[in-house]
Parts: structure tokens; sequence; C-alpha cells
């Protein structure tokens, strides 16, 4: 699923591991992308929600 912004995305992951059982997985880009997933991170870990978060960038 493609979302706008990443603190959406990480929510969603977090609901999408909660409803399934299985991990929810969430990309992001370094930087700002990783800040702005703080929130919806902090979220499923105090929930204790399966949820798989990737950062990362292209080095091409």
């Amino acid at each position: 699923m493609v979302c706008r912004h990443e603190t959406g995305a990480a929510f969603i992951a977090g609901m999408m591991g909660k409803l399934t059982g299985k991990p929810g997985v969430c990309l992001s880009t370094l930087g700002p992308g990783v800040t702005n997933m703080v929130t919806g991170v902090a979220c499923a870990t105090l929930n204790r929600i399966p949820a798989n978060r990737n950062y990362g960038t292209d080095r091409s």
C-alpha cells in the first residue's frame, strides 16, 4: 500500500500486524522519513504489535 506520509505508513503496518498476526512492513528513506515514522513505531512497540520497519537509501 502506498502512503503519502511515513507516519500513516507506520500506523498501517502496525494495524496490518495486529489484524493478521503477521508482521506489517513499512519502508522509508533515511533522514526525515525515519523521523516521521517515530510516532507509528512507538505506538506499535508499546502495544506489542508485530511490525517490521526498514530504513535505507539508494547508493547508486
